[in-house]
C-alpha cells in the first residue's frame, strides 16, 4: 500500500515473513489482528489487490480470506458504491454487501446514518437468510472505515456488520438471532 510504513526490518526468515511477500507483510496469526491487518492491507497480492480477512460470529463461526473482496463502482450520476463479497465455507454461499456512499471521495467513516441505500445479505444452504440493510426488517447496522483507495479504485479499510437471521418455516438456522461480520480489506 502506498505510503504505509514497513513493519519488518529484519530478514524475512527471521521474522516469519512469507517468501516473496512485499516488505512489511507477516504471515499466520499476525494477519488475524485487525490493527495489524489494516496496516498490512494488501499483503496477499500486489498493491492494487488487497488481502481480505473476515471473521463471522454469532449464529455461526467461521473465518474467510481471499486475495480480493472489495471494490468501488462509480454510478452514472457520479455517486460511488462500495461492494464487498465474502465466501464462508460454513455458510456455503457468498455474502454480498453494498453501500451507496454519499460522495465521490470515498476515504472516510460511514454508518447507516451517513449513507443512503445499503445491504448485507447471505443465504446458506438451508435457505436461512442473514440480512441487514436500509430495506431490511430489522435494519441491522454497520460501521465502514475506508482508510485509502488504491490503484484501480480498490478500497482499503475495515467493515463491521450486524445481520439478523431469518429462518424459513420449520427450519433450524442454528443458535442465535444475529451474525457479526468483521472484515479487513
Amino acid at each position: 500500500m502506498i505510503g504505509m510504513p514497513h513493519i519488518i526490518s529484519a530478514p524475512a526468515a527471521a521474522t516469519g515473513a512469507r517468501a516473496g511477500a512485499r516488505p512489511g507483510c507477516l504471515r499466520g496469526a499476525a494477519l488475524a489482528a485487525p490493527v495489524l491487518a489494516l496496516l498490512l492491507g494488501g499483503c496477499g497480492g500486489s498493491s492494487s489487490t488487497p488481502a481480505c480477512f473476515a471473521t463471522f460470529s454469532g449464529n455461526f463461526s467461521d473465518t474467510a480470506s481471499s486475495s480480493s473482496c472489495a471494490s468501488l463502482d462509480t454510478l452514472a450520476d457520479g455517486g460511488v458504491v462500495f461492494n464487498l463479497v465474502l465466501h464462508s465455507a460454513v455458510e456455503g454461499a457468498p455474502t454480498n454487501i453494498s453501500v451507496n456512499l454519499p460522495s465521490s471521495n470515498p476515504p472516510g467513516s460511514y454508518s447507516p446514518e451517513t449513507v443512503g441505500a445499503w445491504s448485507a445479505i447471505g443465504i446458506n444452504t438451508n435457505n436461512c437468510e442473514f440480512a441487514a440493510g436500509s430495506a431490511a426488517v430489522p435494519v441491522g447496522s454497520f460501521s465502514l472505515e475506508i482508510a485509502a483507495v488504491g490503484t484501480g479504485q480498490v478500497p482499503h479499510g475495515n467493515l463491521e456488520v450486524t445481520q439478523f437471521v431469518k429462518a424459513p418455516p420449520l427450519t433450524d438456522c442454528g443458535a442465535g438471532d444475529t451474525e457479526q461480520l468483521n472484515v479487513t480489506f
